[in-house]
């Protein structure tokens, strides 16, 4: 009795592991140098969207490596206007959508360092429009997603996006079910 309420127990954490639409869905990613944890939250329907993007720079601290930008395409979205900036500036063009921090014209510096350094999170609100905004979900934004680090004004590294496949957790949640029904049949 008892082993199969722990094992109705890990499934229950399995399936409730699993991303859900209308959920941020927990990103991270390594490149060469640096590195990054984050979500991506999107709501939308047909007449426009709302995408969230949070990003924490967690490269080593004397790295020197600051959060650079970062890119992430969809053909589905036709336009984006990004509603919080600070040093940061959108860049589009048919579906591919590029985030870069600022720099001063007359030099490589960066307006100010600060704001690009930090190990806080940094949050990108994003409006989105398009025809089948409806039919997206945080998912499909993660296909070609890639986060910049910079150092002395250069970008000199990319780290792609990883996150744990949904079917992987549901077939261990099966799988433990399985195991669970096994043990059941057993002691009976």
């Amino acid at each position: 009795m008892k082993k199969s309420n722990i094992i109705s127990f890990i499934v229950l954490a399995c399936l409730i592991a699993l991303p859900v639409n209308g959920l941020a869905l927990p990103i991270s990613g390594d490149g060469r140098l640096g590195s990054f944890t984050g979500s991506i939250d999107y709501s939308g329907g047909d007449e426009g969207a709302k995408l969230r993007i949070s990003l924490t720079n967690t490269s080593p601290e004397k790295s020197g490596l600051y959060l650079a930008g970062f890119y992430f395409s969809n053909t589905a979205i036709a336009a984006a206007q990004m509603e919080t900036s600070g040093n940061f500036e959108l860049v589009q063009s048919s579906g591919s959508f590029d985030v870069r921090a600022l720099y001063r014209p007359t030099s490589d510096t960066l307006i100010n360092t600060t704001d690009v350094n930090t190990e806080q999170p940094m949050t990108f609100y994003f409006s989105l429009k398009g025809e089948k905004l409806a039919g997206l979900t945080a998912e499909s934004f993660i296909k070609d997603f890639v986060v910049y680090f910079g150092a002395n004004g250069t970008t000199v590294d990319k780290a792609p996006v990883s996150v744990s496949e949904p079917s992987t957790m549901l077939l261990l949640g099966f799988g433990l079910l399985v195991i669970g029904v096994g043990l059941r049949k057993k002691t009976q």
